[in-house]
């Protein structure tokens, strides 16, 4: 389980910083960024199996009081057919996004889902089977070894389990994007940033205004406004210019240690500009 937040925090941070166009390696993130991280793109799919599973537990509830018995014929009647088309068909859906993965650029979680659910559906047509005759005489399934049942449900669990981590692993990539495009809509109303810093940075961007102290006994030479701080991890800093865009926007990476100092202010309040 901590292996698989692991992971999903690692997609949900791969995606969140390329939408600024940083490579995620760079900001030194620590194993617990990457499970806080996890738990945003974990939520809804956790939420979604437990909803479906307790929905599927009532339902078995409800089915004796409709008489088990005819549910039952009912079902060893029309289910195995039905089952088995409906799962062959979302496992080709899913053979399919292996092949042809640009297909499924937006629908993401679909293939893993369809995996998931197409492999369910073929073990419960496998596991009903057809209805049987021999001379007029229903047929009892042949009996099934333990070591092959055993297989069986082990590689059902093991291709259920790939599936829904496919659909999770496509989902907390699309969070991760999506929060990026949150924070981008969100920029003008966080608050403004002031970098002073003992030496040059050699900041040229768009909007983001440097001066020079002339104060010999500052501690910080250089003073850098008009940007937004917005995220700090292992020492690090991404800044983006206040009126970042797609097109113009260039993000910054520095280093955040004794020889830089942060100075905040609301995104409406007057900044004095001077050292």
């Amino acid at each position: 389980m901590t292996a698989l937040m692991y992971y999903f925090g690692v997609l949900h941070a791969y995606w969140f910083f390329n939408r600024f166009g940083v490579d995620y390696s760079v900001m030194g993130l620590t194993p617990q960024d990457y499970f806080l991280r996890s738990a945003d793109g974990l939520f809804v799919p956790l939420m979604a199996c437990s909803a479906v599973g307790l929905a599927g537990l009532w339902c078995w509830r409800l089915v004796p009081t409709m008489g088990a018995a005819r549910v039952r014929a009912l079902a060893t009647r029309f289910l195995p057919p039905v089952a088995a088309l409906v799962g062959l068909g979302l496992v080709l859906v899913a053979l399919l996004a292996v092949l042809r993965p640009a297909l499924f650029d937006e629908p993401l979680g679909v293939p893993g889902l369809a995996l998931a659910a197409g492999v369910v559906a073929l073990a419960a047509a496998s596991r009903f089977g057809w209805p049987r005759r021999d001379g007029g005489r229903r047929r009892q399934r042949s009996w099934v070894p333990s070591e092959v049942a055993v297989a069986e449900w082990a590689a059902v669990f093991l291709l259920t389990s790939a599936g829904l981590f496919w659909a999770a692993g496509d989902y907390s990539a699309a969070v991760g994007t999506r929060r990026g495009n949150d924070v981008v809509a969100a920029l003008p109303t966080w608050p403004d940033v002031v970098v002073y810093s003992e030496k040059s940075l050699n900041l040229s961007l768009p909007d983001v205004h440097m001066q020079r102290c002339t104060d010999t006994e500052a501690a910080f030479a250089y003073r850098y406004e008009g940007m937004k701080l917005i995220v700090q991890s292992s020492n690090r800093l991404l800044l983006l210019p206040a009126r970042w865009t797609d097109s113009t926007g260039t993000a910054v990476v520095i280093p955040h240690n004794d020889s830089v100092r942060l100075e905040f202010t609301g995104p409406s309040a007057s900044q004095g500009r001077s050292c």
